[in-house]
């Protein structure tokens, strides 16, 4: 059955096809409001494609010229996803893909009682991960993002699977939404399998810069995230901090962050000097001060470059003097101090011109 949908849909349905998937998946990754705001037109462009060719879940078989076609049989779900089995094993992507998105439509349409039985009893991972965005797909059609009550499948799956493949793949989906349970990632970055651990980075990273960093509560989250890896996956813990905005986070979450200036591991120290890049304007002058005192301290040399491109993110030019103050520190990162004082000189106004213009002069002289 599989290769004979494969042969029905041509080239041109293909096309189609991979248009509307896109739109999908640009709408899940996109947040909930452009969700609702794409929807209409996937609905439209799915109706405009049924009246176009073969129906999904339907078959028409080929023949020969002239030949009546066989009764189309409808669309179930049962039938669905024993195709995208079928298709996962012997299929082309571009059919695994249609079929795993359809799955996850017609999924969504499903009560959450047949949902729960479904998402507790599968096995297959790409099977899980159409199930998974289905259930969250639900929730966010009827209006409720988030919603624990919604999303208990996931979360009872979450509580109960033993292979962390699985249980990544649950974690996933929740990058599509919000955070069900209050403290949830913070939990699960502590799961002892790194896959885990890989999925709960991925959603918290993705979920503070689609905020641009103007939400404060994804910032926190983010700092409550890499502050509960500190111990089990500390490297981790440093690549959540490199990579999120914290502006917006209260004072006593960015101390929290100045605390991990002197973790004993050199990748989390760095990530916290980095992490501190981005304070609000309020933090700056204490953050300055204390980076300024870490750096005469620190041993690690990477570290206390980190911290130099910190201090002249925060400050600016303002920052020159300070700069200034640490030379004779460590005479190797003399030249680093001297050619920040020299870009700093060009006046630029923005931090991604200013890192440019330092890069452009280290590069020149064989830094």
């Amino acid at each position: 059955m599989v290769r004979q949908i494969e042969e029905e849909i041509s080239m041109k349905e293909k096309r189609h096809l991979n248009v509307l998937i896109h739109l999908l998946h640009f709408s899940q990754r996109r947040g909930w409001i452009i969700l609702g705001a794409t929807l209409p037109l996937l609905g439209f462009g799915l109706l405009w494609y049924m009246l176009q060719g073969p129906r999904v879940g339907e078959t028409q078989p080929i023949g020969k010229v002239g030949q009546d076609a066989l009764r189309p049989v409808p669309c179930e779900l049962p039938t669905l996803l024993s195709d995208f089995r079928d298709a996962l094993r012997e299929g082309s992507p571009a059919l695994q893909r249609y079929l795993g998105e359809m799955v996850a439509q017609v999924a969504a349409a499903s009560s959450l009682d047949e949902l729960r039985s479904l998402v507790a009893r599968e096995q297959d991972p790409q099977v899980l991960e159409a199930l998974a965005r289905a259930t969250v797909l639900r929730s966010h059609v009827l209006e409720r993002i988030g919603d624990a009550t919604e999303l208990q499948p996931l979360l009872d799956r979450l509580a109960t699977e033993g292979n962390p493949v699985l249980r990544a793949v649950v974690v996933r989906a929740f990058g599509e939404t919000l955070e069900p349970v209050g403290g949830l990632y913070t939990s699960l970055i502590q799961d002892p399998a790194p896959e885990v651990r890989e999925a709960v980075v991925a959603n918290i990273v993705a979920a503070e810069q689609m905020s641009y960093g103007q939400d404060q509560s994804f910032a926190e989250r983010a700092i409550a995230v890499a502050v509960a890896a500190k111990n089990i996956d500390p490297q981790t813990s440093g690549r959540i901090l490199e990579n999120v905005d914290i502006r917006t986070a209260r004072t006593n979450f960015v101390t929290q962050v100045l605390d991990l200036l002197l973790a004993d591991n050199v990748a989390l120290r760095k990530g916290a000097a980095i992490g501190l890049g981005t304070v609000g304007i309020a933090e700056t002058q204490r953050v300055l001060e204390i980076l300024a005192t870490r750096y005469r301290e620190e041993t690690e040399r990477s570290v206390r470059k980190s911290i130099l491109q910190t201090m002249v993110r925060l400050g600016f030019a303002n920052s020159a003097s300070l700069l200034s103050s640490l030379r004779g520190v460590d005479s190797a990162l003399d030249a680093e101090i001297e050619i920040w004082l020299l870009a700093l000189q060009l006046n630029r106004q923005e931090w991604e011109s200013l890192l440019q213009e330092k890069e452009k002069l280290a590069k020149a002289r064989g830094l």
